[in-house]
């Protein structure tokens, strides 16, 4: 056995990233998160800017402080309804970003319209400006790029159009340098907020995403130590539930025990001890799940599997794979030596019997576990007990499902098994094929 080798343990493995940053496919979902809340914003927002901005068309009958211009309210809100159905069908990150930025710039060109009808820059509706600046950024999740551009051009727009629409002769800029100054200070206090916020933003999802890679791998070190890695691949990814309502079904149990392993404990250093279990831990679950089963528990120096649950197989499969099973973790028992041990690796004793029991996660609020429970699983356990060194020993069940039948198999007669009130009819497989334990 391999000096070096320690029991297996969790152990997390470090982050390529520094903590707070995101890897590329971090990134990726980031991205895509931020994309789907940018559709659902338009989804929400396009409809109430809509009808916010068609109630304009309402203000002056009540107030001559608000102009009126149907052709340019239309087509804006032409322009809201297109952002609505780009946000339906979900384009690009890309697409809805710039087509947020030009949709804002647009939105700026109308505010400028009544601006410009009622005092130019020293007009009350300089206000719209102030308040799409606060609102566009933070609301859409915009990147920094697509907010500065949105922010700038929105700031072009509404000085060009407020100082052009309708204009006849000279252009007033009375009142410019004001607006414009407190416009600046407030596009660049909104870009930093904005900078600060996103940053943030992508701290919480690295935080977020450390919890689910530490939870994914708790779940997956559990899973992995009893379950076939192709089942756990399921339950992570939804397709499978692990804890679904118990069953009754077919399942072949075998258990599987160290021959003389308690003198061979005494005679061992702990830390050797140690080494050796985790040794033959770690090369039975890889036997195990090379044949589909599933590792029930381990018991001290004794190990329980399942073959046929959770994944269903038919009882002639069950009982081929079973046995094979069993063969191989005598031969990879035997390659399992120590200092000491003269070459002579582990010898095992092997149960297996097939009959229906209740499969499922069993337990209470806090903690359950998958397993069998039924009589079959204490008839294995017994079959294993009875078993000579080296040796299989199987119920009638397993062998009359073996094709074609083993050859090198002996039958044992109806044995009488403790705490089991029928005699079970057994027979005895050599742990290797065509070897028979001296």
């Amino acid at each position: 056995m391999d000096d070096t080798a320690q029991p297996s343990g969790l152990r997390l493995p470090q982050r390529s990233t520094a903590p707070g940053t995101l890897s590329p496919e971090e990134l990726a979902r980031f991205i895509e998160r931020e994309h789907e809340v940018l559709c659902r914003r338009w989804r929400l927002f396009a409809p109430i800017t809509f009808v916010l901005i068609g109630l304009t068309e309402v203000a002056p009958f009540f107030s001559p402080n608000f102009p009126s211009a149907m052709h340019v309210t239309g087509w804006v809100l032409a322009l809201l309804a297109g952002m609505y159905l780009l946000a339906r069908r979900k384009p690009g990150r890309r697409v809805m970003g710039w087509a947020t930025a030009i949709t804002g710039i647009a939105v700026a060109a109308y505010s400028a319209t009544p601006a410009a009808e009622m005092g130019r820059y020293q007009s009350q509706h300089v206000l719209a400006m102030a308040v799409l600046i606060a609102m566009l950024p933070g609301i859409f999740s915009l990147t920094l790029a697509e907010a500065a551009a949105t922010l700038g051009g929105s700031l072009v727009a509404w000085v060009v159009v407020c100082g052009l629409w309708k204009s006849e002769g000279p252009v007033d800029y009375t009142g410019l340098d004001v607006v414009l100054t407190y416009l600046v200070f407030l596009c660049v206090v909104t870009l930093v907020a904005h900078h600060i916020n996103r940053r943030l933003r992508i701290r919480e999802f690295a935080g977020r995403c450390e919890l689910e890679r530490v939870h994914r791998f708790a779940v997956e070190e559990v899973l992995h130590r009893h379950l076939p890695p192709s089942y756990v691949d399921r339950v992570l990814s939804g397709e499978h539930p692990l804890d679904g309502p118990p069953e009754r079904r077919v399942v072949t149990v075998v258990f599987a025990d160290i021959v003389s392993f308690t003198p061979l404990s005494d005679g061992l250093p702990p830390e050797e001890l140690a080494r050796l279990v985790g040794r033959f831990y770690d090369v039975m679950a890889g036997v195990a799940f090379e044949h589909g089963a599933t590792l029930d528990k381990f018991i001290g120096d004794a190990v329980m599997a399942l073959v046929g649950a959770p994944d269903t197989m038919t009882s002639e499969e069950q009982a081929r794979r079973a046995v094979a099973m069993a063969r191989d973790w005598h031969r990879a028992a035997r390659e399992l030596v120590w200092p000491g041990s003269r070459g002579q690796g582990l010898r095992l004793r092997v149960g297996i019997h097939q009959d229906p029991v209740a499969v499922g996660a069993f337990g209470g609020r806090l903690r359950s576990e998958y397993t069998v429970l039924g009589r079959g699983v204490n008839i294995a356990a017994r079959l294993e007990q009875r078993c000579q060194q080296g040796d299989i020993l199987v119920s009638e069940p397993v062998f009359q499902q073996l094709a074609p039948r083993p050859g090198d198999a002996r039958e044992m007669g109806a044995l009488e098994l403790k705490g089991i009130p029928e005699p079970v009819h057994c027979y005895c497989l050599p742990g290797i094929e065509d070897e028979r334990s001296p």
